[in-house]
């Protein structure tokens, strides 16, 4: 029994590095092209979704609100010169 489970696992990670080659190859062509695309454009495209599925969580105007109020509050710290992860 112990061997079944120790090949099972050996098996998920060779098809999650395999997975991980694949998305690697895939997301260097995805981000060329997402790269290529206007602010103007990518922001509402991204934006949108996000509130619809902030509120579509518990179908409270309140959790979209705080969405809105924590993404003021980031861009706010991006613009004082803050960085969005911490460099060491």
């Amino acid at each position: 029994m112990l061997g079944l489970i120790i090949l099972s696992l050996e098996q998920s990670t060779v098809r999650n590095k395999k997975c991980i080659q694949a998305g690697m190859l895939i997301d260097c062509r995805a981000y060329r092209f997402v790269a290529n695309i206007p602010k103007t454009l990518l922001v509402p495209l991204i934006g949108f979704p996000t509130l619809i599925g902030s509120f579509a969580i518990r179908n409270a105007l309140s959790d979209t609100l705080i969405m809105v109020i924590l993404g003021a509050c980031g861009w706010g710290m991006m613009r004082l010169g803050f960085s969005p992860s911490p460099t060491y």
